[in-house]
């Protein structure tokens, strides 16, 4: 072999080599290109799966709370009517005394029903919403028999439970009645639950006219 041919093949290695490198280094970048892009995918795909868990967490936690809140505000309604059941049937018919517990028990079976079509409402455990009915409504009438609702619980307790109204407080109010009687008989329970024997309950009622708010407060001496 001359100098010459040894020449040509140094060449054509030489040259073999550097293609060889720069595909080498060609395909490296591709594939590290690749893996970047797969990471990324990876990435996006956890955090999507991630938030789906905890929507589905979410979702699951609000369906207990809501239907937690539902089971205590049934049994109040229902302790009232059957306990002015017991106290109809052990007493001797007043006519006075019968139609108010008449009118307390059918405003109890009215609160429930709504309660009850609540909890059917699939739609509004999943959104977490209620829906605002705004009417017009005789509230003084309405929270007097709600505070009625706990007067048994309230004397097995020696609790004295009372609700007082403003002076001019209106005769009726335009709002959503079962959401505000809701709200109040959550706090009236919890205020008689975690108050001693021969503590008190007291409920006061007002209304401004000038800012349209209606202000109740549940004051309890308990805990």
């Amino acid at each position: 072999m001359n100098d010459e041919q040894f020449k040509r093949i140094l060449f054509r290695e030489r040259n073999s080599r550097k293609e060889s490198e720069e595909l080498l280094e060609v395909k490296s970048l591709e594939l590290w290109e690749l893996n970047q892009s797969l990471e990324l995918k990876v990435k996006e795909r956890t955090e999507e799966l991630e938030k789906t868990l905890v929507d589905l967490k979410a979702s699951s936690q609000a369906k207990s709370d809501f239907l937690s809140n539902m089971s205590h505000e049934i049994r109040t309604p229902i302790n009232a009517i059957l306990g002015f059941l017991e106290v109809m049937s052990n007493s001797i018919y007043e006519k006075e005394h019968f139609d108010r517990y008449l009118a307390i028990m059918s405003s109890s079976g009215k609160n429930l029903l709504q309660i009850i079509n609540d909890i059917l409402d699939i739609s509004k455990i999943q959104s977490g919403k209620f829906t605002i009915s705004i009417i017009s409504v005789d509230m003084k009438t309405k929270l007097e028999h709600l505070i009625s609702l706990f007067g048994n619980n309230a004397a097995e307790e020696n609790i004295t439970l009372e609700v007082k109204f403003s002076d001019d407080f209106p005769s009726f109010l335009l709002v959503d009645d079962t959401r505000v009687l809701q709200i109040v008989s959550n706090f009236i329970s919890n205020a008689i639950k975690f108050t001693e024997q021969n503590g008190k309950v007291n409920v006061k009622v007002d209304y401004s006219i000038d800012t349209n708010n209606l202000l109740i407060e549940v004051v309890d001496n308990g805990i």
